[in-house]
């Protein structure tokens, strides 16, 4: 399931779980200093109570849940303590919300009562898990238990519901396996506990059996008709999901083309670039200077050789000289500025 926001810390913590657990159907405080409290919930084997005990250093430290030691069921341990729910072994004294907790816990107790531990070799006939079965066995104790009907299809005491207060909207896109909760009838202890009459009429009559085993798959029923409904869900929302990633990949397709055709922009720029700097570097500024200063001398020693030979007038020599003597010198001091910079 997609992840839950951060929840602000309260300021205080202590008195905001007392009031969600006063808030809680049949709640009731035990002790005047509120740390002990009592909630009755009823259920189709009779009237249960759920304790919940508050220790001194709560909120930090979790609450403690827990039904009388007689009685066993999936979430508590061979003492009576509820220690088989996520919430609560995940226990955050900002986080994790007390009234909720409790109401998830009779939730459960609703669907699944609590039942006597056997004390002989005799079961209790409530140790079935299905409550429905459990009212129609549990009738006529001593009579028949195969008659006509001896097997309701639904019983007539309707058990109370304990609303969970909403948290905020999950993730209902992801079907988180890991929180599912199966429960999965076990008749085996059931018919253990069958006398030899019941057994054989069980046997004989094929509307009885057929009655039985309806009964028992309810539970696989209904448990198979929320997956068919998870999956439909899920798949519907996962093709949704898959028209969003076609578009984006659309999307993303036509960004990297875009930047490919940035890339070879880019690249011949840096190319142009380069020649600027290699034509202008200082290697080749000082190449360049140094031909020029070559050249002038040599136009320099023809000048002479055309005085010499007389082929130049003494004013036109003195002129020429002049103009190559200036030029010389412009580049000389060039140079030397060109090295004192770049060394």
């Amino acid at each position: 399931m997609f992840g839950w926001g951060k929840k602000e810390k309260r300021k205080d913590p202590r008195g905001e779980h007392v009031k969600a657990l006063e808030a809680v159907p049949g709640a009731v405080a035990l002790t005047n200093d509120r740390t002990k409290w009592k909630v009755t919930i009823k259920t189709q084997s009779g009237e249960r109570l759920l304790f919940v005990d508050l220790p001194v250093n709560f909120p930090q430290a979790p609450p403690r849940l827990y039904i009388d030691a007689n009685y066993q069921h999936p979430l508590v341990d061979y003492k009576g303590t509820v220690t088989n729910l996520p919430e609560l072994a995940n226990w955050n004294p900002h986080a994790s919300d007390l009234g909720d907790i409790v109401r998830k816990v009779l939730n459960k107790f609703l669907a699944m009562p609590p039942t006597l531990k056997a004390s002989s070799s005799h079961a209790n006939m409530n140790d079935y898990q299905d409550p429905n079965l459990n009212a129609a066995w549990a009738a006529k104790p001593n009579q028949n238990q195969f008659g006509s009907n001896s097997f309701p299809m639904q019983s007539q005491a309707q058990p109370q519901v304990v609303q969970e207060q909403p948290k905020g909207k999950e993730n209902d896109a992801l079907l988180d396996m890991s929180q599912l909760e199966l429960q999965v009838p076990n008749p085996s202890e059931r018919l253990r506990n069958l006398s030899k009459d019941q057994l054989q009429e069980l046997m004989e009559s094929g509307d009885v059996r057929e009655e039985l085993c309806f009964e028992l798959t309810g539970p696989i029923r209904s448990m198979k008709e929320g997956f068919q409904d998870d999956v439909i869900r899920v798949a519907t929302e996962n093709l949704q999901t898959k028209e969003e990633i076609e578009t984006l990949d659309g999307e993303t397709a036509a960004l990297r083309a875009d930047v490919q055709q940035a890339m070879e922009v880019y690249m011949q720029l840096k190319q142009r670039q380069e020649k600027v700097l290699a034509k202008f570097s200082v290697d080749r500024i000082q190449e360049e200077l140094t031909r020029l200063i070559d050249k002038t001398e040599a136009d320099v020693q023809e000048l002479n050789n055309k005085l010499q030979s007389q082929e130049l007038s003494p004013l036109v020599f003195v002129r020429d000289f002049q103009k190559l003597r200036t030029d010389y010198h412009l580049l000389s001091l060039k140079k030397e500025k060109l090295m004192a910079l770049f060394g």
